[in-house]
């Protein structure tokens, strides 16, 4: 029996493949189904997406056809619309195939989902499995709850998938892999911490859910001989959350017969309170690190569980990007934040702006406006969110903004002593306008460069004032190879 997954990340201006879809397909193809997986959604039309799935009912009958959700939610509107737009194609002219959507935390109000059969929240392999198998071969029916014309089924609920010793993708030609993509791989699911403004699905984790790391050389040596491949983003929510784990990569790396570069979730207060992961991430590749800083400010941090003393973090951040420099030759770390958490001020925002902009302009600082969720997968915070100071601003009041309608009916548009969600999203956009050279992320510099140019790059060959027109080239070569990739798909 034979199915698509559709797959993709749309502000990604690179090649970068989400591993979702990827896994879910090696995993039932060890039932037997053939499953083909089709990425860079957002790169089609809606035309060529109907052609393709009229060329594959064609040429052998589809069962059913999936979505990888856990960025639609994210997902400019022209997307959403090409979705809604497909899903109905389908059901009108294709009434016998089966629909289904997963990821991470797929809103179970969002209309986008709407016209889908099954929508799986959470690590998915055991209640696709579940849903399969009621479905096609009379197994019983999944554990969920209706909504509008399906079900929904929550994963790490009912069917949890974690521990996993066996977290391998098989990738096939079909799927045309460029050698120089940046892949996504897992090495451990969960995190052994519980942030309060983090609504991530698995969390509290104190056992250690490594994978059993031959299957993991196995799995990279593979994609290296089938497609060249030797760069990769880890999945992992804390891929430093323990040493041990990190001597077990090291040792994987030297076995290989590549070098491998890995971008990976770093948490900084262990990595700067414990000197030795330095030289355990260097050893293992591990180069290119993705920050979950949020806050410079003391009283936020701890709020939130980050109680580390910014002087620390600071001192911690550009004592790690020189032994890098030093050692290996090549680093790239990008500070994230979250404007509006308990206790920030806009003073304190823009101080530690002023602070990156002077000690950290040759790397990256991301940054996100603090949400309050309503619905799905809920924090500390939004659980009791008026116990950390917040409440919802009424709507007379934020018809004062001009950016009203820059918010989406489902957003959660908050107020504190402090500030509101609108001063959040100006202080995001601030720090765009002040770090724009700066934009090539530690995951985006992998999928957009070769590594000789990533190396070039985060060594600071190229000038801060060069930085967008490195990124705009590199962004129409991305551009031009996902057209090659749909044009393959097509058989054109």
């Amino acid at each position: 029996m034979k199915a698509i997954i559709f797959t993709g990340y749309e502000r990604s201006g690179g090649l970068e493949r989400v591993g979702g879809a990827y896994r879910i397909a090696t995993v039932l193809r060890k039932e037997g189904w053939d499953i083909e997986v089709v990425d860079f959604f957002y790169h089609w039309t809606l035309d060529q997406l109907k052609e393709l799935i009229k060329i594959r009912h064609q040429a052998g009958q589809l069962s059913w056809v999936g979505f990888s959700a856990t960025w639609i939610n994210y997902s400019s509107d022209p997307v959403q619309k090409i979705l809604i737009d497909l899903l109905r194609h389908i059901k009108e002219n294709y009434p016998d195939i089966m629909t289904l959507a997963g990821g991470q935390n797929p809103s179970i109000h969002f209309p986008i989902y709407d016209d889908i059969d099954y929508i799986i929240g959470g690590f998915g392999e055991h209640a696709v499995l579940t849903v399969l198998k009621y479905k096609f071969s009379n197994g019983t029916f999944p554990k969920g709850v209706p909504r509008k014309n399906g079900w929904y089924i929550d994963a790490n609920a009912f069917y949890p998938a974690w521990p996993m010793s066996d977290l391998s993708i098989d990738y096939e030609p079909r799927d045309f892999i460029y050698p120089n993509e940046t892949l996504s791989t897992e090495i451990s699911r969960g995190c052994k911490f519980a942030c309060t403004f983090c609504n991530f699905p698995v969390l509290g984790v104190k056992e250690d859910t490594t994978r059993d790391l031959d299957g993991f050389y196995t799995e990279l040596q593979r994609n290296y001989d089938l497609y060249g491949v030797s760069n990769y983003q880890v999945a992992d929510e804390t891929l430093n959350d323990r040493d041990e784990k990190l001597v077990k990569m090291g040792n994987i790396a030297k076995r290989l017969s590549f070098e491998p570069n890995f971008s990976a979730f770093i948490r900084g207060d262990i990595l700067f309170s414990r000197p030795q992961q330095k030289e355990l991430l260097a050893d293992a590749g591990v180069w290119s690190h993705y920050f979950g800083i949020e806050t410079f400010n003391h009283d936020t941090g701890k709020s939130i569980g980050k109680g580390m003393h910014p002087d620390k973090i600071k001192a911690g951040l550009l004592d790690t990007r020189d032994y890098f420099l030093s050692s290996i030759k090549k680093y790239r770390g990008t500070v994230s934040l979250v404007y509006g958490l308990p206790k920030e001020t806009k003073e304190s925002i823009a101080l530690a702006l002023d602070w990156l902009c002077t000690n950290w302009s040759d790397q990256n600082v991301i940054a996100f406006p603090f949400n309050i969720n309503l619905t799905g997968k809920k924090s500390t915070i939004d659980e009791d969110y008026e116990k950390y100071g917040y409440k919802i601003m009424k709507q007379e009041k934020r018809e004062l903004y001009n950016r009203h309608n820059f918010f989406s009916n489902d957003l959660t548009i908050w107020e504190n002593e402090n500030m509101n969600m609108y001063d959040a999203i100006e202080a995001v956009d601030e720090q765009i306008r002040r770090f724009r050279p700066g934009y090539l992320d530690s995951w985006k510099l992998f999928s957009m460069l070769s590594v000789s140019e990533s190396i070039e790059f985060a060594l600071g060959l190229h000038e801060q004032e060069n930085g967008w027109e490195v990124q705009n080239n590199l962004t129409i070569r991305a551009r031009e190879i996902k057209s090659e990739y749909i044009n393959k798909k097509l058989g054109l």
